[in-house]
């Protein structure tokens, strides 16, 4: 198993993100590395957005999933209705009952949205 960001010494991407990985642990008794696979995919959700000049702080989750509900996908829940601090991020969970195409389809709608595309992901995938 690879290293965990924390493990390898990187830091998370802001303190509230630090604090919602501390919450992880104090108050709902998370294992050590699922606080690592939280911080690991924070950490390239900071990437990310850097990338693209913005702050998690400033990204809106809620108006990423309510596009992608527009095309056609219920793809998450934003996280800010029960973590304030995290009103920027959302939680995705895709289960074997999926399949690869539909897999492919999310991850699509997904760019599309990031990128400011409406409609296309769909289109796509019919």
């Amino acid at each position: 198993m690879r290293a965990s960001r924390s493990e390898r010494g990187v830091p998370p991407p802001s303190r509230r993100v630090e604090a919602f990985l501390e919450m992880l642990t104090a108050e709902r008794g998370a294992a050590r590395l699922t606080v690592a696979a939280y911080r690991n995919d924070l950490c390239d959700l900071a990437a990310f957005l850097g990338r693209r000049n913005q702050a998690i702080e400033e990204a809106d989750a809620a108006g990423l999933l309510a596009r992608l509900r527009d095309d056609g996908y219920h793809a998450g829940l934003a996280l800010g209705r029960w973590y304030p601090q995290l009103a920027s991020c959302l939680t995705v969970a895709v289960t074997e009952k999926r399949t690869r195409a539909e897999i492919d389809g999310l991850a699509a709608a997904f760019a599309a949205a990031l990128h400011g595309v409406r409609g296309k992901a769909v289109a796509e995938r019919r």
